[in-house]
């Protein structure tokens, strides 16, 4: 889509000024996914990326709702980083939490049987996002941000270390219905920019006649 474009010539060096922008491969399923409604949070997505670096971020959540039964977390590993593998890495097990369990769907299915997504810096941020369910982004205040939605706060809330998770869905949930509404549509318009849709006149963009 034209905002990683936008992205990459506002941040590198140089420009891609011959670059054609062509569409979201991987995620066509999201054209015929709509936006969900506001739903009262109970069951939370949280996703990882494949990188040692998100234990920031699980030890927080962990911390956070370790007493907290009043939302059910289901943890989403990458396939770079399985939990087996993280958890033999590093101090860190499911079953410490008495209201967590361990992701066996698929993601389509994950996205759409949850009512919030916790993350760091995996993409699919931006699929939930698509489908209307707001996110909460942990940021770590280091140099460099991993958010790779960045340029975007619509639906999104963003915490450290030293807030409170309970306190900020609670001002997720406080929303009003129009409120949530124009978010989850500001939301959806900028993710159409991000990924442009799979149709016959952007695939052929990919393909090359030598004749």
């Amino acid at each position: 889509g034209k905002e990683p474009l936008d992205i990459i010539n506002s941040y590198s060096s140089g420009q891609l000024n011959h670059t054609i922008i062509g569409c979201g491969l991987r995620y066509e399923y999201l054209q015929r996914q709509g936006v969900k409604s506001k739903k009262e949070i109970k069951r939370i997505l949280v996703v990882t990326e494949g990188e040692l670096d998100v234990s920031p971020m699980l030890n927080y959540v962990a911390k956070e709702m370790k007493n907290n039964h009043e939302y059910n977390m289901t943890f989403r590993f990458h396939p770079f980083l399985p939990y087996k593998t993280y958890k033999r890495k590093n101090r860190f097990n499911l079953d410490d939490l008495s209201n967590a369990k361990l992701s066996v769907s698929t993601l389509e299915q994950d996205l759409l049987n949850h009512d919030l997504c916790i993350y760091l810096g995996s993409t699919v941020a931006l699929e939930a996002l698509s489908l209307g369910i707001p996110l909460i982004h942990y940021n770590m205040q280091s140099v460099l941000s991993p958010d790779p939605l960045f340029r975007c706060n619509h639906l999104k809330w963003i915490v450290t270390e030293k807030d409170s998770l309970h306190e900020v869905i609670e001002t997720i949930d406080s929303l009003s219905d129009e409120e949530y509404e124009k978010q989850a549509d500001m939301a959806k318009k900028y993710i159409k920019s991000y990924f442009y849709p799979v149709t016959d006149e952007n695939m052929s963009k990919f393909l090359y006649d030598s004749q």
